[in-house]
């Protein structure tokens, strides 16, 4: 797939944003289903899954419910800094956004 140099339009995000949601629908159904498979198993308790949620969100050595470290990102244009993976700039719309 071709990528423009133009930003999404507003309804192409709609539908992205869509395709993700349903997506992530689909996985937290499957992890509420194997949590509840393991707890009603006795093959682990909930304090041991608590324990091991929390030991995977501090891999990152933030906890903050994810499993990644948030992104710094820098506007070569504009110098403007934001958290995330995005493609443009929130402040000027450059595509020259860098790694902080």
């Amino acid at each position: 797939m071709e990528r423009s140099s133009q930003p999404p339009s507003p309804e192409e995000l709609a539908i992205r944003l869509e395709a993700v949601d349903t997506r992530l629908q689909q996985v937290v159904l499957q992890v509420e289903a194997l949590s509840e498979l393991l707890l009603a198993s006795g093959q682990v308790g909930q304090a041991e899954l608590e324990a091991k949620l929390r030991e995977i969100d501090l891999r990152d050595g933030v906890e903050d419910g994810r499993n990644v470290a948030p992104v710094v990102q820098v506007c070569g244009k504009c110098g403007h800094r934001q958290l995330g993976q995005q493609r443009f700039c929130a402040r000027c719309g450059s595509d020259a956004l860098q790694a902080a």
